[in-house]
């Protein structure tokens, strides 16, 4: 809600991004995946003002969505490669020994999904991307 309530902001109104923010609000990092040179903007935190005349500079969402924004080694938005056309082998690993906050998750498997930028495998399961490497690391213990 808070992306909605900036891209409506007079010197921030941009109609792609107002769009985009309200789908991300119900679809989620998804929505940022597929969004082009939208989702792109959103990943790197600045687009073009309305007449092209300035740029806008406003807080990523690559924390809140890091596959999403090419930590995975995929690419921005608008510029995607398909990481399983380019021969990975098939991984899979199973979650078990989880923290009692994510107990939902233990005996989860995960497959391979693609690579990070810095060669370490990035794991999938039900949406759920399960992954390490150094530009990835959302919080204080890493990702």
């Amino acid at each position: 809600e808070g992306a909605q309530t900036l891209f409506e902001q007079p010197g921030y109104a941009l109609p792609q991004l107002q769009d985009l923010a309200h789908q991300l609000s119900a679809s989620g990092c998804a929505a940022v995946a597929l969004a082009g040179h939208a989702g792109r903007d959103l990943c790197l935190g600045q687009s073009q003002s309305l007449g092209g005349t300035g740029q806008i500079i406003f807080r990523s969402v690559r924390a809140l969505c890091p596959v999403a924004c090419g930590c995975d080694g995929s690419g921005l938005p608008g510029q995607k490669r398909n990481l399983s056309a380019q021969g990975l082998k098939a991984e899979m690993l199973e979650l078990s020994g989880v923290c009692p906050e994510q107990q939902s998750l233990n005996l989860s498997r995960f497959t391979s999904a693609g690579r990070t930028a810095s060669g370490a495998t990035v794991y999938e399961s039900n949406g759920l991307f399960l992954y390490h490497g150094p530009a990835c690391n959302v919080g204080a213990r890493g990702s």
